[in-house]
């Protein structure tokens, strides 16, 4: 039956994807539930993606399905397990851009006006080697001054004042790069 579906499917019969969607659409959504469940649950729309794009995939390339190599079904399991981690994966890129923006939203917030990345790290350069790994810990990684004086085995008073000054440093040296607090 395999054979004869996907015949069909490469002759465009559009009455054929319907019945291998009808045949195999609920175990297909079981594993792109089973997948994309894992790390985070009730993601039904990625879910419903996942699968329609297993489906759409054999539309568009019934020739990769080899009957010598296993049944319909198997292809299409492996097809959605494919795309459900390649949607963990993207998604994961998505979330570290988040994260990278919330971050230097929340330097923004700390220096009072917009930067420029790039014009931060130009500044955290110029600072003295203690100085700028308490500033990157602190306005980079986010960190708080306690963590810092753990990590790094300066007293929290020290961690305080070299952020502190830093701080000050960063907001003159971003507002000669062409910022300033008004913006």
């Amino acid at each position: 039956m395999d054979e004869v579906w996907v015949d069909r499917i490469k002759n465009r019969e559009e009455a054929a994807l319907l019945e291998v969607i009808q045949t195999y659409g609920k175990v297909l959504y079981v594993v792109a539930a089973t997948v994309l469940t894992e790390q985070t649950p009730q993601r039904q729309l990625e879910i419903e993606e996942v699968v329609q794009d297993a489906f759409f995939s054999l539309w568009n390339k019934p020739k990769k399905f080899d009957p010598n190599r296993g049944t319909l079904k198997s292809f299409l399991i492996v097809k959605t397990i494919s795309l459900a981690k390649n949607k963990i994966r993207k998604n994961q890129r998505e979330f570290k851009k988040m994260k990278k923006l919330y971050e230097l939203r929340v330097l923004e917030s700390d220096l009072g006006f917009t930067v420029d990345i790039s014009d931060v790290f130009e500044a955290i350069l110029r600072f003295d080697e203690k100085t700028r790994e308490i500033l990157l810990h602190r306005f980079i990684y986010e960190e708080k001054p306690q963590t810092i004086s753990r990590l790094l085995g300066i007293p929290i008073k020290e961690v305080n004042n070299r952020i502190y000054r830093g701080k000050k440093k960063l907001i003159d040296y971003c507002e000669e790069a062409g910022h300033n607090e008004d913006e």
